[in-house]
C-alpha cells in the first residue's frame, strides 16, 4: 500500500512540475499503460485465466478519455489536412479500444494500444523536436523513432 502511495504522489509532483509539452507525454504514457492493462485482462481470459471485467473496463474507459482529450484539443488552425489525418488517427484508436472493450476482443484492443503507442512516440518525437530547436542545437531532420504512421493517407 505504501509503494502505490509513493508512486502516487511521485506522479502528483511529476504533472504539478512539467512544462505543458511534457504533460502531453505523460497523458500519453498514462493512456497506453490503461490500454495495455487492459490488453492484459483479455489475454488472462484467453488463457483461460479470471479477467477482472471491472478493472478492464475502468482502463479502456480511461484511456478512451484521454483519446477524447486529444480529438477535443485539435484546432483546424494547424491545417485542415493534419486536423482531418489527426482527427481519423485519434478517431480509430478511440473505436478499437471502444469496439475492444465492448466485444471482449483482444485482437482489436491491441491494436487500438499499438496506435496508440506509435501516436504516444510520434507526439514524443515532435515534444524532442520543437526543444531542440527552441534551445538552437537543432539537428539535421532525422525519421520519426519506431513510427509506421502515414500522415500521408
Amino acid at each position: 500500500m505504501a509503494s502505490i502511495d509513493a508512486t502516487r504522489r511521485y506522479r502528483q509532483v511529476q504533472v504539478e512540475t512539467s512544462a505543458k509539452d511534457e504533460l502531453l507525454v505523460l497523458l500519453l504514457d498514462g493512456g497506453v499503460r490503461f490500454a495495455e492493462g487492459a490488453a492484459l485482462e483479455l489475454r488472462k481470459a484467453a488463457n483461460g485465466e479470471e479477467e477482472d471485467l471491472e478493472r478492464r473496463n475502468d482502463y479502456l474507459i480511461r484511456s478512451q478519455k484521454i483519446i477524447l482529450e486529444l480529438i477535443g484539443a485539435l484546432n483546424p488552425t494547424i491545417g485542415l489536412e493534419l486536423y482531418d489525418k489527426l482527427q481519423s488517427l485519434y478517431s480509430f484508436t478511440f473505436r478499437r479500444l471502444f469496439e475492444g472493450n465492448v466485444e471482449a476482443d483482444l485482437v482489436k484492443v491491441e491494436e487500438g494500444v499499438r496506435v496508440f503507442q506509435q501516436i504516444r512516440d510520434m507526439w514524443k518525437d515532435a515534444v524532442e523536436r520543437a526543444r531542440e530547436e527552441q534551445d538552437g542545437q537543432a539537428k539535421p531532420q532525422r525519421p520519426l523513432s519506431n513510427s509506421t504512421i502515414s500522415l500521408q493517407g
